[in-house]
């Protein structure tokens, strides 16, 4: 991409303007520079499974979408029937890194060599890490970890992009994102571990069904713990005090 830089927009002090209109070329090389970046994003959103490398193998995932229950034909959301289980033809498919964390113990990496006793022998036993992490670098809780700001596309298509044998990912965690008209937008978690597997994702047609939703208001003071205490506390009327 060598449009971006070929714009020189300084003259001096002044800014070079285009003949007749005015206008800044600085304006318009930035108003190209983000167009281009916006162009490569896009693109960007639009790529194969990851490589496996030599150290990560992997696994081969195979996607099972099919209907989460039976309804009749729903105008305008379908003009079909569907039954629970039946296979969803055709579909969208769109798999992101699942990098929240991880909220299990772990005393090696989520604990200090400070905290090591005759209960926890192994707390901070990871540290220093393999690339000198220092606690609590290693440390997978959600509550600690540093979070990116998005969540990387790994790949994505549509049915017809899945493999025979399946995708081939690298070890790690994942989310399954699928569209098909006449469904919700529905998906699954999954985790690759260096075995071949199948993901079952069940699809929610649309209309979704209607529920009713009871809330619980009350007096969170006796004591303040987020919960319903049951006598001590009382119930917030509806329409507050005096109802």
């Amino acid at each position: 991409m060598v449009i971006v830089p070929a714009l020189s927009v300084a003259d001096g002090s002044r800014e070079k303007r285009t003949e007749g209109t005015g206008v800044s070329t600085k304006l318009l090389s930035r108003v190209l520079a983000i167009t281009c970046l916006c162009a490569v994003t896009v693109l960007d959103w639009s790529v194969g499974a990851s490589p496996v490398s030599a150290t990560n193998h992997g696994g081969t995932v195979l996607f099972d979408v099919e209907a989460a229950f039976s309804s009749p034909p729903q105008e305008p959301f379908r003009d079909f029937a569907v039954t629970e289980g039946a296979p969803v033809g055709d579909f969208k498919w769109l798999i992101n890194e699942d990098n929240t964390g991880d909220p299990s113990f772990d005393p090696s990496k989520c604990l200090p060599t400070s905290a090591q006793d005759a209960n926890t022998p192994s707390a901070g036993t990871a540290y220093p890490g393999p690339l000198g992490e220092v606690y609590p670098d290693l440390c997978e809780w959600p509550s600690l970890r540093a979070i990116d700001g998005h969540s990387k596309i790994v790949a994505s298509g549509d049915q017809d992009d899945i493999p025979t044998g399946g995708l081939t990912l690298s070890n790690g965690k994942y989310l399954v994102s699928v569209m098909a008209d006449g469904y919700k937008i529905d998906g699954a978690h999954f985790i690759v571990e260096g075995v071949d597997q199948t993901v079952t994702v069940k699809m929610n047609p649309l209309p979704l069904p209607s529920v009713t939703v009871r809330v619980q208001v009350f007096n969170d003071n006796g004591s303040t713990n987020g919960q319903f205490d049951g006598v001590p506390e009382t119930y917030v009327p509806a329409n507050g005090p005096g109802d």
